[in-house]
């Protein structure tokens, strides 16, 4: 019987542990590349990229609460939607490095603001670079 090598997104790999148990981890190498690819391809039909230099997944002092930039339209707020969704499943699959940003955001997904769309996509362009990391969890 083959090994599944996919789970739901996750990349699988059957390794031992620390106490030489042969055990299976995953990582979110494979679905985060994926994502950013996907989000990518949506932002160039649109005429926009991903920002660059996100040494952060929230921009400094930025608080998604107090934030009083236009509303987003519907076209944006389902872009917004979809982006929030894909985060919280690379969250999901052991991109904790993302969790806190993430569920800020993910409170004003009934009514999002341009602001809101920008750090969700600062989250993106954290990701982005760093979407191959050798980590797995067990």
């Amino acid at each position: 019987m083959n090994k599944p090598e996919v789970y739901l997104g996750a990349n699988l790999l059957l390794m031992d542990n620390e106490e030489d148990t042969e055990c299976w981890a995953m990582s979110s190498d494979k679905y985060c590349t994926a994502m950013v690819n996907n989000i990518e391809d949506g932002l160039n039909k649109k005429g926009l990229r991903l920002p660059t230099r996100c040494e952060l997944p929230i921009r400094h002092g930025y608080r998604p609460e107090m934030d009083c930039t236009a509303e987003l339209k519907a076209g944006g707020l389902q872009f917004y939607q979809e982006i929030i969704g894909s985060l919280r499943r690379a969250v999901e699959l052991g991109r904790v490095d993302i969790l806190l940003e993430v569920s800020l955001l993910s409170k004003h997904l009934a009514l999002p603001r341009e602001g809101h769309l920008e750090q969700a996509l600062n989250i993106v362009g954290y990701v982005k670079p760093t979407k191959r990391c050798d980590c797995y969890s067990l």
